[in-house]
């Protein structure tokens, strides 16, 4: 699995954070996390065995970034007895390190957005430059610049 891509030659899927929980049993979970200051790709890749599986834990730093190192981020890995605890620390880290504040505690959100039970945002991969729904302009299929 690869992070925050995936799907190369090398990479079975994707994953949308670099976690790892694996439910080995009712109240068994294992988990690998990589412990980011910065957003990087990193990826996981697990090879059966007859007593278990070999990770390989893998990190890429910046390419435009020069230097003579790369140093890792730390990787934390454990086991817990449910599935809260195995992905409660990864939140912890994220919270700490980018600086998110508790839902229920920040005073920058407005009462109604509080109710809001769906977001839905257009990430806009596969755009082609061509606007067809210009929400009522002129009809218009031209390309945007800009």
């Amino acid at each position: 699995m690869g992070y925050p891509f995936g799907g190369s030659l090398f990479t079975a899927g994707s994953t949308n954070t670099p976690r790892v929980v694996i439910q080995a049993g009712k109240q068994e979970f294992f988990f690998l996390s990589a412990l980011n200051q910065q957003v990087r790709n990193n990826r996981s890749c697990f090879q059966p065995g007859e007593a278990g599986h070999r990770a390989e834990l893998i990190y890429e730093n910046a390419g435009w970034e020069r230097r003579a190192s790369i140093e890792s981020p730390v990787w934390r890995g454990g086991r817990a007895r449910t599935a809260e605890e195995a992905f409660r620390p990864r939140f912890e880290h994220l919270e700490r390190t980018f600086a998110i504040p508790d839902w229920d505690r920040r005073h920058d959100v407005a009462a109604w957005f509080r109710k809001v039970a769906l977001v839905v945002v257009p990430h806009g991969m596969h755009w082609t430059g061509y606007v067809f729904n210009d929400y009522g302009a002129k009809a218009d299929c031209s390309p945007v610049m800009g």
